[in-house]
């Protein structure tokens, strides 16, 4: 598990939680409450989001790629993004919106 050095990435630390193989760690914005959840994994990224990826109607992807360095982070909503990363599975849900300025710095802090 790897804490995240969240005052960099513009947030403070909320607390940890383990259970069933994976760690969550609360961070929060001004106004907005957030968990990053962990898991150890096997998968590379295209096999992650070949797995829980969607697409709509026409066909396109449900999702929005936000690139973080040499990370392609999978964007589902404002609130929710997910990536693989070193073996580890990442996914951070929030009450509020996170810019894509915000998601590149909490992955490059991790």
């Amino acid at each position: 598990a790897k804490i995240p050095d969240f005052a960099a990435a513009g947030f403070s630390y909320d607390g940890v939680r383990a259970g069933d193989g994976r760690l969550t760690l609360g961070f929060k914005g001004s106004r907005t409450v957030y968990q990053l959840t962990q898991a150890n994994t096997n998968l590379s990224d295209a096999d992650m989001i070949q797995n829980i990826g969607a697409t709509n109607a026409n066909g396109m992807p449900a999702y929005s790629v936000v690139q973080a360095g040499g990370v392609q982070v999978y964007r589902f909503s404002n609130t929710t993004v997910t990536w693989v990363s070193d073996g580890t599975w990442y996914t951070v849900n929030g009450s509020g919106a996170l810019t894509d300025a915000q998601v590149k710095s909490l992955v490059q802090h991790v």
